[in-house]
This record gives structure tokens, C-alpha cells and sequence, in this order.
């Protein structure tokens, strides 16, 4: 070909002096372009220059391009050259407009390479039965050469828009990614990102990646109030084991011994003191009325607290807070216990300062609930419950030295509501 490639120098001279003396130009716009977006090749070399010092956190000026290629074996100009280009800078300058151009000559040149390449391959299988099916495929090519190149800034913003896993099937679609050459590209980028420690690769599938969570909340335990949440639990539980805000309580009781009751005398004893909101999986509203019907001491129009219809995702609508009570009645998981402890983590991710009393079940005789240990990482206090007894099960915080670790009592639940102690506190031998 005979013709010159579509280029506009003054506007490639424009960008590269921006970068060098436009620290803000610099951060906002690096990340929109690659080198082939430069037609000549020192422009190219001195953009890829500027590219890697800003990647790398140094400094862009003059100097620090000028040392950064000063062993380049092509030679790009010198630090005259690079003094030229700053010269070009004009008093007022747009980039944005002048990098719309910059990417439009690029595409143009790419459309014409692609064109050409397409015109190539059909001399060249002109006599192929299969001329039809590659016509069509370089036609669909050069639809993607006058496409956006990949850049790493297109695909960290990708990433950070939506910061959960992905894969590269989800990234290809939304950015357009199509052509290999596109694909090989978006593949060093993200091996890039996982040098930097911003993403890495998740589970086995290949293709899956998530980004690092390196953000920390310091705890600023010097200054914290070290005083424990005054809330009622039965059986004077209160009095032997500390809670203190973000705390899971978790009761574990087998079918039919008296959880929903035990709930149910909580949210009266505490609803004075918390913003309480009560999450049940079974009871219509006919039944929650019936319930607490029950309590003779207390009118229906004195009960303070919301009830809610809920069986599963409770981290989604837990009130986060110091001052809020939140009981799930309970935690239902019918296969797959084992997800348990990740709903728990869930739920605890949420609290920030709020209490969470979590009900599951478990199975007749059984020492834990459903899920087992995975259950037991994030609650505080654990109570078991079967028909008749309560046990602490696990208590971390005490409120003096005496340990209420395996410590029982025997109860009687009468009229469907009241809980009567049945004796002193005991440890099995």
C-alpha cells in the first residue's frame, strides 16, 4: 500500500506533553490508551514509558521518561525531543477531545489493515469451498478491529464496579471483548493484576478470579467501651455471661422444646431496651397473635417489637447497629449443613455493634445443632435446648470467674409461655 496510515501528529504530541505536566490529565486518562494508539513509533515508546512509571508509582516528568528509556536501543529522540513535545502543549486543552482523536485515526488504521488482511484471504481461497464461511468471519473481524482496545483502566473499572467473583466469560461480554487478539490482551492484563495483588485466581475453574479485600478497619481498642450489652436472657443467664456489641447467640433445640417460647419471653423482657426485630420461619401472623395471646401479664397493645415472614438470606435485612435485637427463628437448611457456619459468618458480617439471637434446630439426643462445629465459629454464647433442660454449651465472655461452661438447668414450660426453674444450676460428671 502505498498510502499513508490516517495519523494527526500535533494531537499525538498534545496527549504525551498532558501526561508529562498533568498530574490529575495524568491519573484520569493513562488508562484509556494503549501504544499502537500512537502512529509513530517514538510517540509509541515514549507513551509506554510514561505508562510504566505511572503503574510503578514514580514520578512522570520530563526527567524521569528521559531516564526510564535512556538504554532503549531505538532511538526515540532524547530529552530534546521530549522538550519539543511540551512546546506543542496549546494554553487550553480539552484531552479528552484530542484523545477521541487520537483513538478514531487508530481504529481507522486498524479498520484498513483488517480490510486489507480480508481481501488477502479471499484471493487466496478463491477456489475453497469454505471462501463463503471465511468472508464472513474476516468481515466479522474487521467489526472488531474498529472496536475499543482493551486497557487495564477498562478492566480495573469493570472489576470494581461490581467487586465480587467473576469470570471471564461475564468480562468478554460486557466490555465487547471478541477477537483473539483482544483476548490475549485482556489475559496479561489480569496476569498483571495478579502480580499487584489486586485480583487473584478463585476455586479451580479456570477463568474465575475475585479481587483481593485488602481493606482493614483498625481497632481502636485504647478507647473502647469495654462494658457489656444489659440484656434479660432466661434463667438468669445474664448474670454469668458477658455480651457484648456484635455478639451471635446461638440456641440450638431440638423440635418442639420450647424455642419459639423461649424467643418469645426474650423479646418481652428486652423490648423496653432494644429496637427488636423478630424474624420467624413457621408462624403466620394468626399464629404469632395466638402466641402471644398465651401471656396473661401482658396485653397484646403492650407488645413493642416487628415481626417479619423470613426462612432464608437474613444477612440481607439484619438491622445493623448498637440498640438493635435481631432473632432469627430460626435458621433453616434442609440439605448441604455444612453452609451453616457461612450463614452465620454472614449474618455476623452485618451486626456492627447489633446483637443477633440465631434459633436451628437439633436432632433428638444430639450435643449440637444442624451444621455442627461450622455453626459454633462466630456465636458467642451457645445454648442447647431439648425438652426440659437448658445447657450453656460454650460461653467466652463471663461475668465473674466462676466458669458456666456445661453448666444445666431443668425447667418446666407452662401454659405454652412461662419458663419454671426446676432447681439449681448443675454440671454433669
Amino acid at each position: 500500500m502505498d498510502k499513508v496510515f490516517p495519523n494527526d501528529m500535533e494531537t499525538e504530541k498534545i496527549v504525551l506533553a498532558s501526561f508529562m505536566i498533568n498530574d490529575e490529565t495524568l491519573i484520569d486518562n493513562v488508562r484509556l490508551l494503549l501504544p499502537e494508539d500512537f502512529y509513530k513509533t517514538s510517540h509509541q515508546m515514549i507513551y509506554s514509558a510514561i505508562y510504566e512509571l505511572f503503574e510503578d508509582g514514580q514520578k512522570v516528568n520530563l526527567i524521569s521518561i528521559a531516564d526510564h528509556l535512556r538504554d532503549t536501543v531505538i532511538d526515540y529522540g532524547g530529552a530534546s525531543y521530549l522538550a519539543s513535545i511540551i512546546d506543542c502543549l496549546p494554553g487550553t486543552t480539552d484531552i479528552s477531545t484530542y484523545i477521541h482523536k487520537l483513538k478514531e485515526k487508530s481504529k481507522l488504521r486498524r479498520l484498513i489493515i483488517q480490510a486489507n488482511d480480508t481481501i488477502n484471504s479471499c484471493y487466496k481461497n478463491e477456489d475453497s469451498d469454505n471462501i463463503i464461511d471465511i468472508h464472513q468471519s474476516e468481515v466479522e473481524n474487521i467489526k472488531i478491529g474498529i472496536g475499543e482496545n482493551v486497557s487495564s483502566g477498562m478492566v480495573e473499572d469493570w472489576i470494581n464496579q461490581a467487586p465480587g467473583e467473576f469470570n471471564t466469560k461475564d468480562l468478554d461480554f460486557d466490555l465487547n471483548i471478541r477477537a483473539t487478539s483482544q483476548k490475549r490482551c485482556r489475559t496479561k492484563i489480569l496476569e498483571k493484576l495478579i502480580v499487584k495483588g489486586i485480583i487473584e485466581r478463585s476455586g479451580k475453574k479456570r477463568g474465575t478470579y475475585r479481587p483481593t479485600q485488602k481493606d482493614l478497619n483498625e481497632m481502636d481498642f485504647a478507647q473502647a467501651d469495654e462494658n457489656s450489652v444489659k440484656i434479660w436472657l432466661p434463667f438468669c443467664i445474664h448474670k454469668a455471661v458477658k455480651i457484648m456489641p456484635g455478639n451471635i447467640i446461638q440456641i440450638s433445640g431440638e423440635k418442639n422444646a420450647g424455642k419459639t417460647a423461649l424467643m418469645l419471653n426474650i423479646i418481652k423482657s428486652n423490648m423496653r431496651d432494644f429496637n427488636i426485630h423478630y424474624f420467624n420461619s413457621e408462624m403466620g401472623p394468626q399464629e404469632l397473635k395466638l402466641r402471644l395471646g398465651l401471656f396473661d401479664d401482658i396485653p397484646l397493645s403492650m407488645w413493642n417489637f416487628k415481626a417479619y415472614s423470613r426462612s432464608d438470606n437474613f444477612s440481607d435485612v439484619i438491622a445493623p447497629g448498637e440498640g438493635n435485637l435481631n432473632i432469627i427463628d430460626f435458621l433453616e437448611c434442609h440439605d448441604e449443613f455444612y453452609k451453616m457456619g457461612q450463614y452465620m459468618k454472614d449474618i455476623h458480617d452485618k451486626l456492627n455493634g447489633a446483637i443477633a439471637i440465631v434459633c436451628i434446630q437439633k436432632n433428638f439426643g444430639a450435643t449440637k445443632g444442624l451444621g455442627g462445629n461450622r455453626t459454633e465459629e462466630k456465636p458467642r454464647l451457645i445454648l442447647s435446648v431439648s425438652s426440659g433442660t437448658l445447657k450453656i454449651q460454650m460461653a467466652k465472655n463471663w461475668q465473674s470467674k466462676d466458669n458456666p461452661n456445661g453448666k444445666s438447668v431443668n425447667f418446666k414450660l407452662a401454659n405454652g409461655c412461662r419458663f419454671v426453674q426446676n432447681g439449681d444450676w448443675y454440671k454433669e460428671e
